[in-house]
């Protein structure tokens, strides 16, 4: 089970060739802390989602419809996110919002330390970070496909205790307009996780 993070991350890069950086480009470690919030409704998503025209290829939990005599996916389905950290020698802050998708994988047994397999598309906006006498300045936004696994206490099926999850780059804005990004989130991202990666322009 503990090399389940590592396949997945490697199925991931492999399949989103678009994250793995060329030979040529500048390169800069991105790290920092990562805070999640569930969000009561996928509206804050969906709007960057239209104004943006990204993730069309995908399919939202939000907007999924179920085969009859199959429960819908309940909620939380969308979620939202305060990071601090560094890229590079710059300090930063970003805003993440983050949506589930669908898939393919089979349901969780819910038996001891239940594990849960997840997709999902986000939206990762930075900035640098405020300083005396100066404004934050937004850098742009990476948008990222993301996989992961979350890892339930045994008898609980609500919040996970960790996640390990990998996010690969498909496009961005102004300073990430042409960046390839491969990004890793470990651990519980509602008490604090540790995210970090690198960002190659």
């Amino acid at each position: 089970m503990k090399h389940l993070p590592c396949l997945i991350a490697s199925a991931l890069l492999t399949c989103a060739g678009v994250g793995i950086a060329q030979a040529g480009s500048h390169c800069e470690t991105f790290a920092g802390k990562l805070t999640l919030m569930p969000l009561a409704n996928c509206d804050k998503f969906q709007q960057i989602k239209r104004v943006e025209r990204i993730f069309e290829d995908a399919v939202f939990l939000y907007d999924y419809e179920p085969p009859e005599g199959v429960d819908p996916p309940p909620p939380p389905l969308c979620f939202e996110g305060m990071i601090s950290g560094s890229l590079g020698q710059r300090q930063v802050t970003a805003t993440s919002l983050s949506a589930l998708t669908v898939n393919a994988f089979a349901p969780p047994l819910k038996v001891g330390h239940a594990v849960q397999l997840f997709t999902a598309a986000s939206v990762v906006t930075i900035s640098s970070a405020a300083e005396t006498g100066k404004k934050a300045k937004e850098l742009g936004s990476i948008f990222l496909r993301d996989m992961g696994v979350n890892f339930f206490p045994p008898g609980e099926w609500v919040v996970p205790y960790s996640s390990s999850e990998q996010l690969i780059g498909v496009g961005g804005t102004r300073e990430f307009a042409r960046a390839s990004v491969s990004l890793q989130i470990e651990g519980n991202e509602f008490a604090g996780a540790n995210v970090f990666g690198t960002v190659c322009r």
